[in-house]
């Protein structure tokens, strides 16, 4: 038998209110009948933050496994593992704040997902949700590395219940191009109360558009290579 992955990539810049360009990311998805790989790097322009995440997915979506780093102002700050163990998750954590960092992280119910900070890891909170029951708001089970505002700072696994809707499929233009893409609903915590809006491809979930939650700006997908 041949292993013979396909890599999906992309592009997304992320706009202020009035079309401005404060910041980009770059990520892949490479896929196979057994699960997925995506890689992601993240830049934020105003905050003089690069984020770079990997993380793996079953065949089902379930999350396995995921790296992070961060890089503030040009100096490393932190770099975060963690392996998904059934109802809980080990996270090996470095930071400039904290120090050294070992954890198990019990969480008492299936990790659905892993919230890493990135455009494409988050709307895949998509893929653990699904697409059925539209209009029905349903909780997903997820380990984040940060809770804090855009992902800075706390680096180390917590747990989150984010509730997402699915709304149903649309129609989305964005600077990539027109797509029918799945339109979804997540509020992300108690921590990010409000109610944000994005929009994924089909079966693949990248990243469209994801509305922000913490103002009016926009993430917007640019560039798509599809392999």
């Amino acid at each position: 038998m041949t292993f013979s992955p396909k890599t999906l990539s992309g592009r997304i810049v992320h706009l202020k209110d009035g079309g401005e360009q404060w910041g980009r990311e770059r990520f892949s998805m490479s896929t196979w009948d057994g699960g997925r790989v995506m890689r992601a790097v993240t830049e934020f322009d105003d905050r003089k933050v690069m984020r770079e995440a990997s993380w793996s997915v079953g065949a089902d979506w379930s999350a396995r496994e995921a790296f992070t780093r961060e890089v503030i102002d040009g100096e490393f700050v932190s770099h975060c593992w963690f392996r998904v163990d059934g109802e809980a998750v080990e996270c090996e954590a470095f930071s400039k704040a904290m120090g050294r960092v070992s954890q198990r992280l019990a969480v008492g119910r299936p990790v659905d997902y892993l919230g890493l900070h990135t455009i494409l890891a988050d709307v895949l909170v998509a893929a653990a949700r699904g697409c059925t029951e539209p209009g029905v708001e349903k909780p997903v089970t997820c380990v984040t590395n940060s809770v804090g505002d855009y992902g800075v700072g706390g680096y180390y696994a917590q747990a989150v219940s984010p509730l997402v809707t699915y709304i149903g499929p649309d129609a989305v233009e964005v600077p990539a191009g027109q797509f029918t893409g799945e339109h979804f609903r997540v509020r992300w915590s108690d921590i990010t109360p409000h109610y944000s809006d994005f929009w994924v491809t089909q079966g693949d979930f990248l990243p469209l558009r994801l509305l922000g939650a913490f103002g009016p700006v926009s993430y917007e997908l640019a560039e798509l290579d599809l392999g």
